[in-house]
C-alpha cells in the first residue's frame, strides 16, 4: 500500500505546476524520490502539499520545505495552476488577461509593449495593473505574436456598468449565443473586437477583449459546458445585400461602414466610443457604422 500511495503522489505531482513570483515550474519526480534527491531551483515552495508531518527530499533554499501527504481538496481549485495562451497582433490589440496571475502589474506581464494599458469608464484612463473580466487597449511594436501565462482559475461572471464596457473572457472561448446576463436583456449592442479595426464577433476568444453596451448595471454569466441556459443576446449581423465604403490607411487598418434598408434598427449598429488617440477609427458622424 505504501508503495501504491507513494505512486500515485508522484504522478499527481508530475502534473501540477506551482509558482512563487514570475516563475512557472513543474515539480519533478526527482525531488521526492525516497526522500533522497535535492532539488536545483531556488525559486519556488510547495503550496498544496499538506497533511502528515515529516519531510522529503533536500533544498538549498532555506525558504523551501517539501510536506508528505494528501493535496487539501479545498485548497486545490486555487492553487493548481494552469497555462493560457493570449494571441498579440503589430499595432493596437483589445486585450484581456483571462487568469489571476501572482503579479498583475502591466509592466510585469508586458514588459515589451509599446504603449501604456487604456481602461474604460465613462472616460479613458491608464491602467498600472490588469483585472480579471475586464478588457484594455495596448500596443505592441513587431516580434511579438504570443505571451504564455500561468495563473489560476477566476470567476466566470463578469460585472457590467450601465453603458459602454471593455470585457475578457475567462480561459475559454465562448460563442456569443451562449452568453446570458443578469439582469436578462441588458445589453443593447452588438459585441466589438478589434483587429486592424472594428469586428463582430460569433465567438468571444480568450485573452481578447469586446466592447458591449447595457442600459443597465449587471453581470454577465457565462455557464459551464453542463449548465447551458437559452441566451438572451442576438448578433446583429451585416446583410451581404448592404452597400458599403471600405476605407484602407497606410499601415493595413481597415475600416467600413454601412448603408442599411429601413428595416435594419440602426441603434444596434453603434459603434463604441472614440478610442484613445493614434488609433486607426472610421464612422459615420453619428457613431454607427
Amino acid at each position: 500500500m505504501k508503495l501504491k500511495f507513494l505512486f500515485v503522489l508522484l504522478v499527481l505531482f508530475n502534473t501540477i505546476s506551482f509558482s512563487q513570483a514570475s516563475t512557472n515550474l513543474k515539480i519533478k519526480n526527482s525531488v521526492f524520490d525516497q526522500g533522497g534527491n535535492a532539488s536545483l531551483s531556488s525559486n519556488y515552495k510547495i503550496i498544496c502539499a499538506v497533511g502528515q508531518t515529516g519531510t522529503i527530499g533536500n533544498s538549498s533554499n532555506i525558504a523551501m520545505v517539501l510536506y508528505s501527504g494528501f493535496i487539501n481538496p479545498n485548497l486545490s481549485n486555487s492553487y493548481l495552476m494552469i497555462k493560457s495562451i493570449v494571441a498579440i497582433a503589430q499595432g493596437w490589440n483589445l486585450i484581456s488577461i483571462p487568469l489571476a496571475l501572482e503579479n498583475m502589474e502591466v509592466s510585469s506581464i508586458f514588459p515589451y509593449a509599446a504603449s501604456s494599458a487604456y481602461r474604460y469608464n465613462n472616460g479613458y484612463s491608464i491602467a498600472t495593473s490588469f483585472e480579471n473580466g475586464s478588457g484594455y487597449w495596448i500596443k505592441f511594436g513587431s516580434g511579438v505574436s504570443t505571451v504564455e501565462l500561468s495563473g489560476t482559475r477566476v470567476s466566470q461572471n463578469i460585472n457590467l456598468s450601465g453603458g459602454w464596457n471593455i470585457i475578457g473572457l475567462n480561459e475559454k472561448n465562448i460563442a456569443v449565443t451562449n452568453i446570458t446576463t443578469v439582469p436578462a436583456g441588458i445589453i443593447t449592442s452588438n459585441f466589438f473586437g478589434y483587429s486592424n479595426g472594428y469586428i463582430i464577433p460569433d465567438t468571444l476568444k480568450s485573452g481578447k477583449g469586446y466592447w458591449i453596451k447595457t442600459n443597465q448595471g449587471g453581470y454577465i454569466n457565462i455557464p459551464s459546458l453542463s449548465k447551458r441556459k437559452e441566451s438572451t443576446i442576438t448578433k446583429n449581423d451585416i446583410s451581404k445585400e448592404w452597400p458599403k465604403i471600405e476605407l484602407t490607411d497606410a499601415n493595413g487598418n481597415i475600416g467600413v461602414v454601412y448603408l442599411s434598408n429601413t428595416s435594419a434598427n440602426p441603434d444596434m449598429y453603434e459603434l463604441p466610443p472614440l478610442p484613445p488617440k493614434g488609433i486607426f477609427d472610421f464612422r459615420f458622424s453619428s457613431d454607427r457604422l
